[in-house]
């Protein structure tokens, strides 16, 4: 006579109660998990939330590649008898993924980044070695050097995931020594403006004082190269410091041309909403010699037709040309609030 109950394996309940336990809410978790981070976005108001942003890389090739490993031992579990291997194949086909992902985003509106593809692996690589530790079906860990792989991996996988942070601390220092320039918005003089200075059809080189400038009182100059295109120039991303205890935003234009041309300057705020009125746009002319550029913030504030700028939520400032017919280049002296 048979006997059957609700810990007997033949129980069709058991049966059903264990697949729902052991693979479909645990599916229906990551998914959710994958949906959320998939969709859920900080804005990208500045240099340093777009890293913060990015970190979600790493928990959504995480949890990608966990799904997968449970898909591939559902799958080919009878198969693929080494369970090593389901971890490996899983492993490739989330590095895989990460990297069709960067590469679509050439032909969108966003850029394929290195650094995301590496968050991608890191987090793959992460996840996984961290659910083999406990894993007891590893044939690594089936001999007296158990414990010594274990913590191979779980080093292993906590230095993947310290290097995927190293971009984000290194913005993070980018960040706090801006706020030790302050005033100084640019001095084009420091390792780490790099980190929010981006140069667009534009070369900027460090250059001397030019002849036409001895006597006068100047920290820091750069040469600017501006190509033929669209817009050539440079934008400077925040965070900004507080700009509403100053007065003007000032910087210095050295031209050795013959004759005068246009440079533009547009400034946004984190409420900015895409559109031209919506920020404030000025025109200079620049003429041959010295150009001292003073913008009172003033202006700035009222520089949208809808609404005022939070001046003390600047995003970024740009400077730069207007299609010009010919390469040109000028000096520019250190951006500072006054």
């Amino acid at each position: 006579m048979s006997i059957t109950g609700p810990f007997n394996s033949r129980n069709p309940r058991s049966g059903k109660t264990s697949l729902f336990k052991n693979k479909i809410l645990p599916a229906t978790i990551a998914i959710m998990l994958l949906l959320a981070l998939k969709y859920t976005r900080i804005p990208n108001s500045d240099f340093l939330l777009k890293e913060i942003n990015n970190l979600k890389h790493i928990p959504f090739f995480g949890i990608l590649s966990l799904l997968l490993l449970g898909l591939i031992t559902w799958i080919f579990g009878k198969i693929i008898k080494k369970r090593i291997t389901h971890y490996f194949i899983a492993f490739v086909l989330a590095v895989i993924i990460g990297g069709l992902s960067e590469y679509q985003q050439i032909a969108g509106p966003r850029d394929a980044d290195v650094m995301d593809f590496l968050k991608d692996v890191a987090g793959a690589f992460s996840f996984l070695a961290s659910y083999a530790i406990f894993d007891r079906r590893m044939e690594l860990y089936r001999n007296a050097r158990r414990g010594r792989m274990k913590t191979v991996i779980f080093i292993a996988a906590a230095l993947s995931i310290v290097l995927a942070l190293i971009p984000i601390a290194l913005k993070g220092i980018a960040c706090i020594r801006r706020h030790e320039i302050s005033p100084a918005i640019c001095t084009f003089d420091s390792f780490w403006e790099n980190y929010y200075l981006e140069a667009s059809h534009a070369k900027i080189k460090k250059a001397e004082i030019p002849t036409g400038l001895t006597g006068f009182s100047i920290d820091y100059i750069v040469y600017i190269e501006f190509d033929v295109a669209s817009y050539p120039g440079f934008k400077i991303e925040g965070p900004f410091p507080d700009w509403s205890d100053y007065r003007y935003l000032g910087f210095m234009v050295y031209s050795e041309l013959k004759d005068p041309l246009i440079l533009h300057v547009r400034i946004d705020d984190t409420h900015y909403r895409g559109t031209y009125q919506d920020r404030f746009n000025h025109e200079f002319n620049i003429i041959p010699g010295l150009n001292d550029i003073q913008i009172p913030l003033d202006d700035i504030k009222h520089g949208s037709v809808y609404r005022e700028l939070d001046i003390d939520s600047i995003k970024a400032l740009y400077i730069f040309a207007s299609y010009p017919d010919k390469p040109f280049g000028l000096f520019i002296g250190d951006i500072k609030l006054r």
